[in-house]
């Protein structure tokens, strides 16, 4: 479950061994693709996943997301997290 941004995109109390470089990533920057969502909301820190743990410690993560190519980005009008049917995970709207 990897992220583009450790900072902005993981919440937990021990987030472990940092990388300098995620896949995801590198994976986008191959492909001249964004992360639209953090194209929109360049500081925000917002969850597509989260669990909550008996001693109410919290791990969260953006590991949903949407790539487009670099080009398309301005022809999005906005990009949110909603509620999905049947998961655990938030689900990722565009509307153009």
């Amino acid at each position: 479950n990897d992220v583009m941004n450790e900072k902005y995109d993981r919440k937990s109390k021990s987030l472990g061994k940092k990388r300098s470089k995620s896949f995801i990533q590198t994976f986008a920057k191959s492909l001249k693709t964004t992360d639209i969502w953090r194209f929109k909301h360049p500081d925000q820190q917002q969850y597509t996943w989260r669990k909550i743990f008996k001693n109410q410690d919290v791990v969260a993560s953006r590991i949903d997301m949407w790539l487009l190519d670099q080009g398309m980005c301005k022809d999005i009008y906005s990009c949110d997290m909603r509620l999905a049917v049947r998961s655990d995970h938030l689900a990722v709207s565009l509307k153009d």
